[in-house]
């Protein structure tokens, strides 16, 4: 999309009756600038096959991407079954790691998905 220019501006405010009522030049022009700034909102998803690396460390942590993760969904999969896990966000990043309970620890081979906003 190109850039209203000055000129621009002034041939739409002076265009039509409509158009000189509101301005519209000025008011695109505004309305274009305020949308450069805005940072929409963004569904992130991911997911990692977790490997000796992470089992080691007993703790994955998935990079989203975002600045900051507002809410998330996380899952882990191990055979195709879910397990429970104990998960966090932090500065942008899903950390999964080993319930608390001892009951299951991560293993190679198990999926660790989010979906974050």
């Amino acid at each position: 999309m190109t850039k209203l220019s000055a000129i621009n501006i002034t041939h739409l405010n002076n265009s039509m009756k409509a158009a000189k009522d509101v301005a519209l030049g000025t008011l695109l022009s505004s309305l274009e600038s305020a949308s450069a700034t805005l940072t929409p909102n963004m569904v992130v998803s991911g997911s990692q096959v977790l490997t000796a690396v992470h089992t080691n460390a007993s703790a994955v942590t998935l990079d989203t991407g975002l600045g900051t993760v507002k809410g998330y969904i996380a899952q882990m999969t191990s055979s195709g079954s879910s397990r429970s896990t104990y998960t966090r966000n932090s500065s942008g990043s899903i950390i999964f790691a080993a319930d608390s309970s001892g009951s299951y620890v991560l293993a190679s081979g198990d999926i660790a998905s989010y979906v974050a906003w």
